[in-house]
């Protein structure tokens, strides 16, 4: 190759240089080869030994090369992507922004949905308002009879308890839409007859709260309490009691 070289003219010399300096790890292996071929055909074991290390080192380095050549073109594409596509850079901020105020919208109008349920749910139940409300007043005030006569006009099923020695009389009122429940509690008084001593309104979805009007069997002044978990606390008014229940 050396020699062939050594023969052309001038300007083929100088572009094979260029070409060869270019591709100089190439041009290296070449000629780490062409070495190895002479070695072989003098019969030298030495210049064919040398031979076979020049051209593994030169093929190992030119595949280096070639390698870390690929690694850097491929982590400068990345960086040419980014700089050509600033414009769309730009609109997926804008769509990034707009998500946002999207699911800020989304989530004010799902608050304001639920503020609007609780302030519903805030209002007594018909049931609440047509027997609870209505009977106020019955604690030391309205018989047996009179309790279950009001009852029959509004048309709430009901369930009379008989009193034995360990229970007093009781009526038990049902609603069928709320499933909640009132309890009147009777006890004589002191001409003899059955008055109510306690009314007691209980919500079904909240078993352990509930608010009662009561006289302690006829021995202090009707009182309004809460209940919440076995405790009992006295309040001024039947509102005080729908804040209770109903809040």
């Amino acid at each position: 190759m050396w020699q062939k070289f050594k023969s052309m003219n001038g300007i083929l010399k100088i572009i094979i240089g260029i070409i060869a300096i270019i591709l100089l790890p190439i041009t290296l292996v070449l000629l780490s080869i062409e070495f190895l071929v002479k070695a072989i055909g003098s019969k030298k074991k030495a210049k064919i030994a040398l031979g076979c290390i020049l051209v593994f080192l030169t093929t190992l380095c030119t595949r280096n090369v070639y390698n870390v050549l690929s690694i850097e073109k491929e982590e400068h594409i990345p960086v040419k992507q980014v700089s050509y596509n600033d414009k769309d850079k730009g609109k997926s901020e804008n769509n990034i922004q707009e998500q946002q105020q999207k699911k800020e919208e989304s989530k004010k109008l799902e608050e304001q949905k639920k503020n609007e349920e609780k302030e519903q749910n805030n209002e007594p139940t018909k049931f609440f308002t047509d027997v609870y409300l209505k009977n106020k007043n019955c604690v030391n005030m309205t018989s047996y009879e009179g309790i279950k006569s009001n009852l029959d006009i509004f048309g709430y099923k009901y369930e009379v308890i008989e009193p034995n020695e360990t229970t007093l009389r009781q009526i038990n009122v049902y609603d069928n839409q709320s499933n909640d429940t009132i309890q009147f509690q009777f006890y004589e008084n002191d001409t003899g007859e059955e008055v109510v001593t306690v009314m007691q309104y209980n919500k079904k979805d909240e078993p352990d709260k509930s608010v009662a009007i009561s006289d302690g069997f006829h021995t202090q002044p009707p009182k309004f309490q809460n209940h919440i978990n076995n405790t009992n606390k006295e309040v001024n008014s039947i509102e005080e009691q729908i804040n209770f229940m109903f809040n």
